[in-house]
């Protein structure tokens, strides 16, 4: 059994933008002015949905208030044909936990999986079907918040999710659910940037890690595109898939006894009917008695006295003894 753990610091750097400045420097800028952001802070935690080399889509890193839910990441997190754009996501999970997710893609590039000091590796990585690897990273509130997503947050959560993702593709089998810790966005009074979209659905929640993204790996399920997935059309759950699969496996196998059954009944015909016995008394005589049909006709009768020629003969023997 795995124990979820946090992954180290990220080794790069991000200079900070005109907002994050002023955020550090305590002086609101020109852009904190122009949007009306307040200065109270939210915690955030930075995730990573992904797949590896020859592993399908599951959860990588997971908030640490949120690794008996992360089910819903599975739900809701889907590719985006736009990299890097975030999208924002209001969902309530079934045990009535509202939850602000922040989420956008990211196509892994070579330098993404250089270590520090060392070059980045000489070809663009795939996976084992020669797709490009994707990382579904963002960072998710504990609350519904009109956040307005900022380069500098989607920065760091892609800083941390490929911390993790570059440990992830040393050891894709035998990989720990890892966590990560929370750092601190602004709460603008204002809704959500133009691009975004946002939703209430009711989503259910799933301790299990499932993958339902991309179809020619053994890990992975089909589905439809990605631009065609919305997240309130939640999956099929695992169970109802494993029913399917079942009866699909059994009528394969009664299909298969049955083709072996004919075959066997082909492959050994009924023996040949014997010839009809003959009931005659003719096969049980030996060959040189006479059949009856076959015995000499009796001795003619004696004409004019109405006896045979026997009895004309025994007549002629009483005589002679008589004399």
């Amino acid at each position: 059994m795995t124990h979820p753990h946090t992954p180290d610091p990220a080794p790069e750097t991000v200079p900070p933008t005109e907002s994050a400045s002023s955020a550090t420097s305590g002086t609101p800028s020109r852009n904190d002015h122009a949007t009306g952001a307040a200065t109270a802070t939210v915690p955030a935690w930075p995730f990573l949905v992904a797949r590896g080399r020859h592993r399908g889509y599951h959860v990588i890193l997971v908030p640490d208030v949120l690794v008996n839910d992360h089910g819903v990441l599975d739900d809701t997190v889907v590719p985006s044909h736009e990299e890097d754009t975030p999208s924002v996501l209001h969902v309530t999970t079934r045990s009535g936990r509202p939850l602000t997710i922040v989420h956008a893609t990211h196509v892994v590039k070579a330098i993404d999986l250089a270590t520090p000091g060392a070059p980045p590796p000489p070809k663009t990585p795939k996976d084992e079907h020669s797709r490009p690897l994707q990382l579904l990273y963002g960072y998710l509130c504990l609350s519904h918040l009109p956040v307005a997503p900022r380069l500098e947050d989607l920065t760091h959560a892609r800083r941390t999710a490929l911390t993790t993702y570059r440990d992830f593709l040393r050891n894709e089998d035998d990989h720990p659910l890892t966590t990560s810790t929370s750092f601190q966005i602004p709460t603008p009074h204002h809704p959500p940037t133009t691009g975004s979209h946002s939703t209430t659905p009711t989503l259910r929640t799933t301790p299990t890690l499932r993958d339902d993204r991309h179809t020619a790996s053994p890990y992975d399920r089909h589905t439809p595109p990605p631009s065609a997935v919305h997240p309130s059309s939640a999956p099929l759950s695992t169970p109802t898939r494993r029913h399917v699969l079942t009866l699909y496996a059994i009528s394969g196998t009664l299909a298969v006894l049955a083709l072996l059954l004919y075959l066997l009944v082909r492959s050994n015909p009924a023996p040949p009917e014997c010839p009809p016995l003959r009931s005659t008394a003719a096969q049980h005589l030996s060959p040189t008695t006479p059949r009856q049909d076959e015995t000499a006709p009796p001795a003619p009768k004696a004409q004019g006295s109405g006896k045979t020629s026997a009895d004309c003969a025994a007549k002629d023997k009483e005589d002679e003894l008589q004399q």
